[in-house]
């Protein structure tokens, strides 16, 4: 009976090690027919990039022997890249709320946005097309806060314009309960007041006045308004 039970393990031990094998020799086949040509193409790629080093070496060379990267001795411009970072900004801006004077609450239409944003840019030699995406929240009532996303163009001059959306809110809860939301698009016109440092955006909302009634009076309130930011990169 041990004999019997033994067999058929034994059996399905060989059957499993020739089929590994097999396998193994078909990989080893197939890594020598590939090598050669991984290795010719190593070949011609180090070549390339000697004559890359070479002719940088050539070009950035001075009289002294010494590359100006390894200390800038000569007041050389180095060169800067385009990167992920954040984005740092405060500025004002004009909404709506007059209606609610009606009901009692003091709201002022200015406000004073503190903004975060991420930048992501879409080139790395030079701003061109990028992204800014991040939150405004005012200074004077944290209950007005507003999410942005913007696509954004930089001209050589520095002018800035692009188009984007944004989800405005407000809640009041005092005299009475106000909660209010808005969706919009944004036309986006800005300056760069410093490369890569400083930025002056103007964003317009392109949406209409909220409207709602209540005992039975109409009232109508624009929690979205023009906004003038001062932004500064953070990197």
């Amino acid at each position: 009976m041990k004999g019997q039970n033994i067999l058929p393990q034994f059996r399905f031990l060989s059957y499993t090690v020739v089929r590994s094998i097999k396998y193994q020799f078909l990989l080893l086949l197939l890594t020598l027919l590939i090598c050669p040509t991984i290795t010719h193409a190593k070949s011609i790629d180090l070549e390339n990039e000697k004559d890359t080093v070479m002719a940088k070496r050539d070009t950035l060379e001075r009289n002294n022997g010494e590359l100006p990267l390894s200390e800038n001795k000569d007041g050389l411009s180095r060169p800067r890249f385009e990167t992920i970072h954040l984005q740092f900004g405060i500025g004002g801006t004009v909404a709506n709320f007059s209606d609610l004077d009606r009901l009692g609450v003091d709201k002022s239409n200015v406000s004073v946005p503190l903004s975060l944003y991420t930048y992501i840019p879409f080139q790395r030699s030079r701003p061109g097309f990028f992204l800014l995406s991040g939150a405004d929240v005012n200074l004077l009532d944290a209950n007005n806060f507003a999410f942005k996303m913007l696509l954004l163009y930089q001209t050589r001059p520095g002018i800035l314009f692009g188009l984007g959306a944004a989800r405005t809110s407000y809640v009041y809860g005092e005299a009475v309960n106000i909660e209010a939301d808005q969706t919009q698009g944004l036309l986006a016109l800005g300056i760069n007041l410093s490369p890569r440092r400083v930025d002056l955006l103007l964003t317009l909302p392109l949406a209409s006045s909220l409207e709602t009634r209540f005992e039975q009076n109409n009232y109508s309130i624009r929690p979205a308004g023009v906004q003038v930011s001062l932004l500064f990169s953070l990197r």
